[in-house]
């Protein structure tokens, strides 16, 4: 399937998705009709440096389903046959609709250079911060603190088993559960103002800082310390298909992370304005809204030849 790059709106939404392949590729690339899989949403050119190092995300003519190409809030979907993950049945579909947020977490662990015995604060309680915090748990970091405004999603942090929840206001009270060295890896998920500079100043000497939350604001950074200190900061989003969705499968196919508590609710299509407008209304209770796009099955996936 080429990328139609040039699509703008009004498109058809939707890049967190799965469903069930209704036409397989002619070629056998992909997996038979009936499948149920995640499909990969990052479309890059396919010929430039980046595209040929596996870095489609990177690609300066990047193209996202949901986004720039029409997406999985339909019917159908036209998706690239070869680069379907496969969802076991042992995984229930409504949690393999998480797969894409998981998957951010994934490849923002990977980013930090793995997590495996190290102290992780992850700022921010929204669905990608409560995957972040469990990917962290699951991948052997320890302490695990989540920062978070909301008593509700602090709650579910701390029963979800990270080490200490604790308000934005709290948040350099964070540093006494990591007496040793200090926070050797800060997670920034919430997109808030200022928290860049934030999670950058919480880091210890030689720490990392992972920046995932965006804000339509220029933010600001203590270069001295980020200099002096050797702290290192990265940005971490273009996630791809088999080293972050397939791993992210992985993850909830063994029971390592699990979805509990994240999905709100589930609506039909056709109350998914409702829906958006629910989660728009920033209720704390609310995390994710799932949309069953068909009465008897989740989103079909239509392989183009």
């Amino acid at each position: 399937m080429d990328a139609d790059t040039g699509k703008a709106a009004p498109l058809t939404l939707g890049h967190e998705f799965v469903g069930v392949v209704e036409l397989a590729a002619v070629d056998g690339t992909g997996p038979p009709a009936g499948t149920i899989v995640v499909p990969d949403v990052v479309f890059g050119c396919g010929s430039c440096w980046w595209c040929r190092h596996h870095e489609e995300g990177l690609c300066p003519d990047l193209s996202v389903l949901g986004q720039q190409i029409d997406g999985g809030l339909a019917e159908f979907v036209a998706a690239r046959a070869s680069r379907l993950v496969v969802v076991p049945k042992r995984v229930p579909v409504m949690h393999a609709a998480l797969a894409e947020p998981l998957a951010v977490a994934v490849r923002a662990a990977r980013a930090a250079g793995g997590l495996t015995g190290r102290g992780v604060l992850v700022i921010g309680g929204g669905s990608v911060g409560q995957l972040m915090a469990r990917v962290a748990r699951a991948t052997g970091a320890h302490p695990v603190v989540v920062i978070d405004p909301s008593p509700i999603r602090r709650g579910l942090a701390v029963k979800m088993g990270v080490d200490a929840a604790l308000p934005p206001d709290q948040i350099d009270a964070a540093a006494i559960h990591f007496p040793e060295r200090g926070i050797d890896v800060v997670i920034e998920a919430s997109g808030a103002a200022g928290q860049p500079r934030k999670a950058a100043g919480m880091a210890r000497r030689g720490g990392t800082v992972v920046l995932l939350g965006v804000s339509p604001h220029p933010e600001s950074l203590d270069l001295l310390d980020v200099v002096l200190h050797e702290k290192t900061i990265r940005g971490s989003a273009a996630h791809m298909y088999d080293d972050d969705v397939q791993v992210a499968i992985d993850l909830l196919a063994s029971g390592s992370v699990s979805a509990e508590g994240l999905i709100s609710s589930c609506v039909e299509l056709e109350n998914a304005a409702e829906a958006f407008c629910q989660l728009a209304t920033g209720d704390d209770a609310t995390i994710k809204i799932l949309i069953d796009c068909s009465p008897t099955s989740p989103t079909r996936i239509r392989c183009p030849e």
